[in-house]
Order: structure tokens, then sequence, then C-alpha cells
């Protein structure tokens, strides 16, 4: 927060959470169905009108890559 308040003042703020991503037992490498679920989250998220989604773990590269293919918007990751 105390970034975007810094580098990106005007962007509005909304947070989004699927908490059971990174938890032991989750499927990985990317899955259909793990894609499946950042492809919802962005949809949401797109839907909301929002120009940029970040992704707080990059260890997700493929499943958001889908996401930025399918919403166009500019979604990255950053590792945490």
């Amino acid at each position: 927060m105390a970034s975007f308040a810094r580098l990106w003042p005007d962007a509005r703020l909304m947070n989004l959470l699927d908490d059971s991503l990174g938890r032991p037992g989750a499927r990985w490498p990317a899955t259909d169905a793990m894609t499946g679920r950042f492809l919802s989250l962005g949809r949401y998220a797109a839907n909301t009108g929002a120009d940029a989604i970040l992704f707080t773990c990059s260890a997700f590269g493929p499943c958001i890559e889908a996401v930025a293919r399918e919403t166009r918007a500019d979604a990255g990751a950053q590792a945490q």
C-alpha cells in the first residue's frame, strides 16, 4: 500500500485473495484447474474496470500469463 501511495498515488486499489492457492496440496505446476482459478480472479478484477492486476507471487507465472492474455489487463507478478 505504501509503495502505491508513493509511486502511483492516483491508483484505486482493491484486494482479492485466494489464500488456498499457495497451501501444501495445491496442485503445482500449473494445472488447468489452477489456471481456471486464476482466470476467475482475473475476470472478476477485469469486470470491476481494473486496468492492472498485481499478483504477489511470481511462482504462478503460467497462470498469470493466462490472465493477461484473456483479460488484456496489465497482469504482472511480484515475488514476495
